[in-house]
């Protein structure tokens, strides 16, 4: 954190960065919200890193039960049912299209059947009323049948809320 710890970052300090089989990426146009849906009798989140909207972009999907908390690991694998449509949704999910607009996702559930085994994890390290900051990894995937992977390992965030 440049402007050291516990201390609000100026403009232009916050960020995504990730490495993306390996080479870095470094997302510096953050959006981050975590508010209570009450259609869904669940907290939400989305975290979004990106540079343009729809090439070089990572947006992370929450939801929880509780509210977020610091030091607590967030995995695809929990189901959370949602209430409005009594659907189940994996606890994280992220999207990410690369340089190219090449679109991957995490965000197959293993009770669907599929025979696939998707990952994505985040741990909050911070979350204040104005920013949250943690880290993240993911093993994301383009589409059926391809289904190329892609390895999000280092994954890092501070962002302001919105």
């Amino acid at each position: 954190d440049p402007n050291g710890p516990g201390k609000p970052a100026g403009p232009g300090s916050y960020y995504m960065r990730f490495e993306a089989n390996g080479v870095p990426q470094d997302y510096n146009i953050t959006y981050a919200k975590l508010r209570y849906d009450a259609d869904n009798l669940a907290y939400a989140g989305i975290l979004t890193g990106q540079i343009t909207p729809t090439k070089n972009t990572l947006t992370i999907f929450l939801w929880n039960k509780e509210e977020y908390v610091t030091g607590k690991k967030y995995i695809l694998t929990n189901e959370i049912l949602l209430a409005e449509t009594n659907t189940i949704s994996p606890q994280i999910s992220i999207g990410h299209a690369d340089a190219a607009g090449k679109q991957y996702a995490a965000v197959v559930l293993p009770s669907t059947g599929h025979p696939y085994v998707d990952d994505a994890e985040l741990i909050f390290t911070e979350i204040t009323n104005e920013h949250v900051k943690g880290t993240f990894s993911a093993s994301l995937y383009s589409d059926i049948p391809e289904r190329e992977k892609l390895e999000v390992t280092n994954g890092e965030f501070f962002m302001a809320r919105n």
